[in-house]
């Protein structure tokens, strides 16, 4: 079983990910968290990873964008812009 790893908020958080081959040849991706390796992951699964982020990244933008709007442009008070963003990220999770 590999050690625990702990991360301490306060200290940040490092992420780092590297590429290598195993002895038959086959590619795979070793994450490190706070320069510990984490475990590893093949190709496929890095990619969907990094999609994931993206697509987070996206909607996080999104929703900052949306309830500025609601706020600050069309005065809707903050509790409703929030419930609003919160029915749409429900809607985003769905397939």
């Amino acid at each position: 079983m590999a050690d625990e790893i702990i991360i301490n908020p306060d200290d940040g958080l490092n992420i780092e990910i590297s590429s290598g081959l195993n002895k038959a040849l086959k590619p795979f991706n070793t994450i490190f968290l706070n320069e510990k390796p984490a475990g590893q992951l093949s190709p496929d699964e890095v990619r969907a990873m990094a999609l994931q982020w993206l697509e987070a990244a996206e909607a996080a933008e999104q929703d900052a964008m949306v309830v500025a709007e609601m706020t600050q442009g069309l005065g809707i008070d903050l509790q409703t812009a929030g419930a609003f963003v919160a029915s749409l990220r429900h809607r985003r999770s769905k397939p």
